[in-house]
């Protein structure tokens, strides 16, 4: 087989093994967010908050807020030193979707990344971060 023909070859097999993972990650997200409790109001937010985080680490001192807002999201940024916000909306209101992002603030993913690459933080999201906190997610275990 030709050099470039091998190429082609290895890179479909690369674009596919991609889709699926992702496809993956998306599916172990995405199945028990359909059958999660919703969020209905910011105080029942701020009360999930409570209870979610001390199932992941009960001793940690971090702030952590809460948004409900109406465009569709999932996410938490670091807002200040140990400040961080949770940001859902759309079909992400739910239990299920503020566990995954808690695990991200309170297992320290949100931390660490200055000296990495813009690549170095994509891969280390994808392959160590996203999976950690989708497997939380879906059982409850930390990893």
């Amino acid at each position: 087989m030709g050099l470039i023909k091998q190429t082609l070859k290895t890179a479909a097999i690369t674009v596919a093994a991609g889709i699926v993972y992702i496809g993956s990650l998306w599916a172990i997200e995405e199945i028990p967010a359909r059958y999660s409790e919703p969020i209905h109001s910011e105080s029942q937010l701020v009360q999930m908050i409570q209870e979610e985080r001390a199932k992941i680490d009960p001793k940690n001192k971090l702030t952590i807020e809460g948004e409900l807002v109406t465009e569709y999201a999932a996410r938490c940024d670091k807002t200040g030193e140990n400040k961080y916000r949770v940001k859902l909306g759309g079909s992400n209101m739910n239990r299920s979707i503020l566990r995954h992002e808690l695990y991200h603030i309170l297992d320290g993913h949100l931390e660490g990344h200055d000296d990495m690459s813009t690549a170095g933080k994509v891969i280390d999201y994808l392959f160590r971060c996203e999976p950690q906190a989708a497997i939380y997610q879906t059982t409850g275990l930390k990893l």
